[in-house]
């Protein structure tokens, strides 16, 4: 195939062309492990090899999955379902505990889903039993995410989240354009994003991370701009950029009708805005940090990407990087334990 063919096919689908690990169900087949024994083995093995490292813990509920998500979650309020769910949550903790032992943590993130849609005596009981089995850093670094919608209608449980040792917070209020939201199906407001703004900030937060999106078929230049003006008017320590990527969402359809050229202009009218008002980002990054010698990023995450520190994820569909082997939890799209040496 001609290398300006395969230039131009990328360009099409560049919603697609993106660097997803692994790049699909076929990837590294031939290094995959399957036999209970044998997993058990690499594990030990591999975490034998690593001094420090960072946990994931996934929480896979949401009052209702967003048009726009692809990730790993479900639709439920049965609470029971929820019980259920971290009782198996800490019998991983408790597997994992054993074979990690003493090794050293250095950032922590409890992501989802939605984990403040966790009743608090779960997430208390989460955070306790990653505190027993776990030996983390005396500046543990510890984050977690919520929606604007929670944020704003549970302080108390804010306050009891923030004082359980989770002193960084992130809140995605996506658009503050209501035809946008309303189409996603997904709850919100300016007055809901700025109450839960007041309590995250009521609550002790120090740290708060705002996170917007773009790239939506019907999301003008003029909205987008007023989102990200709210956003940085918010004044949160930092404001994150996500594009919207399509692949295994119910937006999927509206892909091919989104040009590279709008969501590249729309980059580059936050990143001027954010700029200009003192939010920045290194090269490479979509977190703008408006604090001095800080990436903006959970310790989690900026041990992971920029030292490539080894990871640990917990929960449904997580995914985990080990001395020598990348797996998927089930859940996930890709199930898979790779064994190899990158």
């Amino acid at each position: 195939m001609r290398l300006e063919k395969i230039f131009y096919k990328g360009l099409e689908l560049h919603h697609y062309a993106n660097t997803a690990y692994p790049l699909k169900p076929t990837s590294f087949r031939e290094y995959r492990v399957k036999e209970n024994d044998k997993i058990e083995n690499l594990l030990n093995e591999s975490w034998k090899k690593v001094k420090e490292m960072t946990l994931y813990v996934h929480i896979p509920f949401c009052e209702k999955r967003c048009k726009f998500c692809e990730y790993v979650v479900v639709s439920n309020d049965d609470k029971l379902k929820e019980n259920e769910y971290v009782d198996l949550l800490l019998k991983e903790i408790d597997f994992y505990g054993n074979i990690i032992d003493k090794k050293n943590i250095v950032g922590y993130d409890m992501g989802g889903g939605t984990p403040l849609y966790l009743l608090e005596n779960n997430l208390e009981r989460i955070t306790n039993k990653m505190f027993k089995r776990f030996d983390f850093d005396s500046n543990k670094g510890l984050s977690i995410e919520t929606t604007p919608v929670i944020a704003a209608n549970n302080y108390e449980k804010l306050k009891s989240v923030h004082d359980l040792g989770y002193k960084r917070i992130s809140m995605g209020i996506q658009t503050i354009n209501k035809k946008l939201l309303d189409s996603f199906e997904r709850k919100g407001s300016i007055k809901i994003d700025k109450t839960a703004t007041e309590n995250i900030k009521k609550a002790g937060y120090k740290r708060l991370n705002i996170d917007i999106m773009y790239g939506f078929l019907h999301q003008s230049e003029v909205n987008f701009k007023s989102t990200v003006l709210f956003a940085i008017d918010l004044q949160p320590e930092y404001i994150s950029l996500y594009r919207n990527r399509y692949k295994g969402t119910k937006l999927e359809y509206q892909a091919k009708d989104v040009e590279l050229s709008k969501v590249n202009l729309q980059y580059s009218i936050a990143y001027n805005l954010l700029n200009d008002n003192g939010f920045v980002a290194n090269i490479g990054k979509n977190t703008f940090s408006r604090i001095k010698n800080d990436y903006g990023t959970s310790e989690y995450l900026t041990k992971r990407v920029i030292e490539g520190t080894a990871y640990l994820g917990l929960g449904l569909g997580a995914q985990s990087y080990g001395h020598n082997y990348l797996s998927y939890n089930e859940g996930a799209e890709v199930i898979v334990v790779s064994g190899f040496t990158p």
